[in-house]
Order: structure tokens, then C-alpha cells, then sequence
């Protein structure tokens, strides 16, 4: 269960907070995020997929994985590679780039001229500032003695110009600072025999992790953690961040109440990506 801001009320409890629930990771969620991924992911698998042979602990604990036909199944997933692939025709991408390249120069040609009319001068746009966000600000700023802001121009051109500005930031490092918020859960699962679970987060991000097995929570499923853990990545070929419930056992070790996976790199080019166009312009 993935969550976002928002407001909403408990269908079964009733109760209200100020988070809403979806039943999915948020990058299929249409409503948190309209548009789709631009990497193509496939699982990198490892093992036999049939006929391997059941081993010993995997049979006393009834671990034996078996596809339909009953044959034995040892294939694991270790990773995902993602990547962004098109398939060219050199013709018609030539063309599209050519069609680009004279609709870029009949803008700035009008703009020149709009700017002329209003007495400035050596009047020019910057196009490598549609990367960022700040750049685009920027480019607002500049026509804003041209009272064109309604029109939405800096908008037009970051459409025209997304697959460049894409492969443009999947090529450049950017350094950044994850920081991560653990509010409260709810109704966790019991791991100990007639009580509530003893919880307590653990959280990594590639060789970095925190844990909070000393603070753990006695007796209750509905901890308020009230914390935040930062974590310094690079985009892009930033690991996955994950997310552990443990419950805490002096005696006879920890157990896993849950766990989840939050793909950092596709929510932060994702919003890249959404801020540049709603449907961004695309050849094949």
C-alpha cells in the first residue's frame, strides 16, 4: 500500500489523516502521476526456470516454487536495467530534426521582431536553458516585456525539445541529497504470540542504512516514528531505496512485518519529465 499527500477517511475505521492510500506504486497511479515512465525496465533473472531440484530447507519450509506443470523452479530476480531504447530510421529522423530546427529559427524570428516592436534589442533565447527548471524560469522572465507570458511559449518549446533535454539529463551527473520522512504506520501485522509487534524501521539505500532496532516501539501497531534519514545519491544509476518493519526479539531474532521498494530514480525523472510536456513530442 503506497501513499501521498492528501486527505482522506478510513472506509473501515473512519478514522481521518491527512494522507491518502492508493493500492499501487504511485508511478501507476494516473491520478498522482498522468504520465508513463520513460525507461523500459526488464528483470534480471538468475536460475532454472524447470525441472531444477527442490533442496532440502526449501522443502521442510514448503518454499518450493513450481510453474504450471508442476516442474521445480529456481529463477530469482536479482535487479531491473532499465533504459530509455528508440528505434531509428535515420530518413525520418533526419527530417524530424530538420522540421524542428526551422520551426526553433521561425520562432525566434517572430519573437525578434515582437521584441523589436517594443524597443528591445538584441533580443535571443537561450534553448539550453530548457533543460532545468530554473533555466525555464529564466526564459519566462526574459519575455516578460513582451506580454506574451499567456501564450505559454517557454512551455511550447520544452515540448518541441523533450526527447533532447531527456537524453540530455540521463548523460549528466546530479548529485543530490534524499532525505525521507517515516511519519506513523498503521495496524501492523503481529509477529509475537498472543501481542502486538515491537516495531521498528530499518532503511537502506545501496551500501548506506539506518537502523532503529534500539528505539523500538513496545506493544503497538500503530507507531508514531517521527523521523527523516538522508541519504546522498547520484541520478542517474541511483539504487532503490528500501523500506523494513521489523519486530523487534531479544530472544529469538527479529521478524519481518513488511517491506517495500521506492524506485528513487523513476519519481525524480519522472518529474523532470512531467515538467516538461504533457505529451511530449516523440518519432519512430
Amino acid at each position: 500500500m503506497y501513499i501521498a499527500l492528501g486527505w482522506d477517511e478510513d472506509a473501515t475505521s473512519k478514522r481521518k489523516h491527512y494522507r491518502r492510500f492508493f493500492p499501487d506504486e504511485l508511478e501507476n497511479v494516473k491520478e498522482v502521476l498522468a504520465i508513463s515512465s520513460p525507461f523500459q525496465t526488464y528483470e534480471i533473472k538468475r536460475g532454472q526456470t524447470r525441472g531444477a531440484k527442490a533442496g532440502l530447507l526449501a522443502s521442510l519450509f514448503n518454499e518450493v516454487k513450481e510453474d504450471e506443470s508442476g516442474q521445480v523452479s529456481t529463477e530469482a530476480c536479482m535487479g531491473k536495467f532499465k533504459a530509455v531504447i528508440e528505434v531509428e530510421v535515420k530518413e525520418e529522423k533526419e527530417q524530424y530534426f530538420q522540421e524542428k530546427e526551422e520551426l526553433f529559427r521561425a520562432m525566434q524570428v517572430s519573437l525578434s521582431k515582437l521584441a523589436e516592436s517594443r524597443g528591445i534589442t538584441n533580443f535571443a533565447l537561450d534553448l539550453d536553458k530548457l533543460e532545468t527548471i530554473e533555466g525555464r524560469e529564466e526564459l519566462e522572465d526574459q519575455m516578460e516585456p513582451l506580454a506574451i507570458r499567456h501564450l505559454r511559449i517557454t512551455k511550447i518549446l520544452a515540448d518541441i525539445q523533450s526527447d533532447v533535454i531527456l537524453q540530455q539529463l540521463l548523460l549528466k551527473s546530479s548529485e543530490c541529497v534524499v532525505r525521507i520522512y517515516m511519519i506513523n504506520a498503521y495496524d501492523l501485522a503481529s509477529r509475537d504470540v498472543g501481542g502486538a509487534s515491537d516495531p521498528y524501521i530499518k532503511i537502506s539505500c545501496g551500501d548506506e542504512e539506518f537502523s532503529e532496532r534500539d528505539n523500538y516501539a513496545l506493544d503497538e501497531p500503530n507507531p508514531d516514528f517521527g523521523t527523516h534519514y538522508d541519504f546522498p545519491v547520484v541520478f542517474p544509476g541511483c539504487p532503490p531505496v528500501r523500506i523494513d518493519i521489523m519486530d523487534y526479539d531479544d530472544l529469538f531474532g527479529d521478524d519481518l512485518i513488511g517491506t517495500t521498494w521506492v524506485d528513487l530514480e523513476d519519481r525524480y525523472f519522472l518529474a523532470e519529465w512531467r515538467a516538461l510536456a504533457d505529451k511530449p513530442v516523440e518519432y519512430r
